[in-house]
C-alpha cells in the first residue's frame, strides 16, 4: 500500500513517447494535480540529432532533440531527475516519483530483484513481480505514468486516460498494479 495516500497508485504503460505525452496531457487538462503526476521512461533522441540533459543555475534543463514528452514533463511536473539503474539503463523522471527512486538507490540491495526502481515500485504498492513486470517495461523502451492521489482522482485518472486513448494506441490503465500486457 501507498504509505501517504493509504491506498494504491495508478501505474499506466504507454507504449510510446506520443501515447505518454497525450495522456499526460489530458490528465492535466482534466485537473490532475501535476504534484501527484509522474512520468518515468528512457530518454529517446530524435535519430541522428544532438540532445542534452543538464544543469544551469541549480535548474535541470533538456536541449536538443530530445522526444516528446519530456519537454513538458519537466516544465510542468516536480523533480525532474535523470538516473542510471541497471538493467534498465538511463532513466529520465519527473514528479514526485522521483523520490522513490531516489530512495531505492539506497536500499534496493537484498530487496525485490536488487534494482533500485523495482523497490520503488514496491515502495507506492506494486507487488515484487509486478514492479519487475514495470522494471522491464521500461528496459524495453515503454513509459510509466504514475497518479499517486487520493481514490477519487485515481478512478478520475483511470476514466480519463481510457477515454483518450485509442484502441490501437492505448495506455494499459491496469485497475490497481496488474502486470503490463
Amino acid at each position: 500500500m501507498d504509505s501517504r495516500y493509504g491506498h494504491e497508485p495508478l501505474i499506466a504503460v504507454c507504449d510510446d513517447d506520443d501515447i505518454a505525452a497525450t495522456s499526460l496531457r489530458t490528465l492535466l487538462a482534466d485537473g490532475l494535480g501535476a504534484d501527484r503526476l509522474s512520468l518515468i521512461g528512457r530518454p529517446h533522441f530524435a535519430a541522428g540529432q544532438a540532445g542534452g540533459i543538464y544543469t544551469i543555475g541549480g535548474r535541470l534543463k533538456l536541449s536538443g532533440a530530445l522526444a516528446s514528452p519530456w519537454h513538458e514533463a519537466w516544465t510542468r511536473l516536480t523533480s525532474p531527475a535523470v538516473f542510471l539503474l541497471p538493467p534498465v539503463g538511463l532513466i529520465v523522471a519527473a514528479g514526485p516519483f522521483t523520490l522513490s527512486i531516489a530512495a531505492g538507490l539506497r536500499g534496493a540491495e537484498g530487496v525485490v530483484g536488487d534494482s533500485p526502481m523495482a523497490l520503488a515500485l514496491w515502495s507506492i504498492g506494486a507487488s515484487r513481480d509486478q514492479a519487475i513486470d514495470y522494471q522491464n517495461a521500461l528496459a524495453q523502451d515503454r513509459l510509466l505514468i504514475l497518479v499517486q492521489d487520493s481514490p477519487e482522482a485515481v478512478e478520475r485518472a483511470r476514466t480519463s486516460l481510457a477515454r483518450v486513448q485509442p484502441a490501437s494506441a492505448r495506455a494499459t490503465v491496469p485497475s490497481t498494479c496488474d502486470s503490463p500486457s
